[in-house]
């Protein structure tokens, strides 16, 4: 007769050894599903299919959390019920872009200043594309503070994070390596980038220590500063491609809600500067669809969209149906964009 204490004969044991790894594996799959969505909304991306990843955050609440929401069907967001796919995580999200249709990276902090740049890959079933998982495939801990901007370049083969650590980082997408890290970038916190919109090696960064800088890869000093203010610091910066050829003009917009529109190739002045926002500039989101036309937001719950004519801004489309800060911003065709905010709402603007 066998003793029930002795597992020595490893039948019970494996079979209990397989069950537990069964039901660890069930408990994993099921921590990392959201229990709900967080009311700050981060981000919204799209891509190429009009498919999105909406980013939230718990900003306010006991615990740190965040958590990323696919839809295949952009207009159904911010509903939960409506997601096709969700991911939650432990600390706040803070930007993301897509690699590709099924890729993305995502930025995030931690309440111990740990920052991971996480790599997140979406599955979708051949049999049913409304069958979607979406699962880490790789994670990585560099950055010393929040990751604030995730970009990729036009490439689309290397991505560019910046931090409040003051450091930029350029990453490989396809090895996931780090293969250009700047530490420190700027003597302050970094506050946006923004890849070049034809040449991968070039980018730009703003940070609160008055400065813009313009980065070349390829040369051996590779930032060179085009843009100071001291006293009014810039809070964001975009390239807005153009039909002017390769040296398109950029965006600088500064913590009194000014924008200045300038040409790289002359320090000395801005081209125009205009005065539409009461506070500092957060995010200026080009229309990837329309050259010469970009949206842009601040601290605050207005979006507008501007056009460039020769050199000057013209304002257009303005909305202020937000009530809370608007955070995320992006382009789903040439006169439709999506925008998120702290009020946890996400909206469609459609103009002519």
């Amino acid at each position: 007769m066998e003793d029930p204490n002795d597992y020595t004969n490893g039948s019970s044991t494996d079979m209990d050894l397989a069950n537990l790894e069964e039901i660890n594996s069930v408990e994993n799959f099921y921590n990392d599903i959201p229990a709900q969505m967080e009311k700050h909304l981060e981000f919204v991306v799209a891509n190429k299919s009009g498919h999105i990843l909406l980013g939230s955050s718990n900003l306010t609440g006991r615990y740190w959390c965040g958590s990323v929401w696919y839809y295949l069907d952009n207009r159904l967001a911010p509903d939960v019920e409506s997601s096709n796919a969700a991911l939650e995580f432990t600390g706040g999200l803070t930007d993301c872009a897509f690699i590709d249709d099924h890729h993305a990276i995502v930025g995030r902090v931690q309440a111990l200043l740990i920052v991971h740049l996480l790599m997140i890959t979406t599955q979708l079933s051949n049999n049913d594309p409304g069958n979607i998982q979406i699962e880490r495939t790789e994670q990585i801990e560099d950055h010393g503070y929040s990751v604030i901007a995730v970009k990729l370049t036009c490439s689309g083969k290397t991505a560019i994070t910046a931090s409040m650590d003051m450091s930029i980082r350029v990453w490989d997408c396809h090895t996931k390596a780090c293969t250009h890290n700047y530490t420190p970038a700027h003597t302050q916190e970094v506050t946006s980038i923004s890849p070049h919109p034809k040449h991968p090696e070039m980018f730009l960064s703003s940070s609160l220590d008055g400065n813009v800088l313009l980065w070349d890869l390829r040369a051996s000093k590779p930032a060179s500063c085009i843009f100071r203010d001291l006293d009014n610091c810039p809070t964001a910066v975009s390239w807005i491609p153009s039909t002017s050829g390769d040296s398109p003009p950029y965006v600088v917009g500064t913590a009194n809600g000014e924008m200045h529109l300038r040409d790289y190739k002359i320090i000395s002045h801005s081209l125009t500067t205009i005065h539409n926002f009461k506070r500092p500039l957060f995010r200026i989101c080009p229309n990837r669809f329309r050259p010469n036309q970009f949206v842009a937001v601040a601290n605050e719950t207005k979006v507008q969209v501007f056009t460039l004519d020769v050199e000057t801004l013209n304002t257009g489309y303005c909305d202020d149906s937000h009530t809370d800060f608007v955070r995320g911003l992006d382009w789903l065709d040439e006169n439709t964009f999506m925008s998120c905010g702290w009020d946890k709402r996400v909206m469609h603007h459609t103009f002519l």
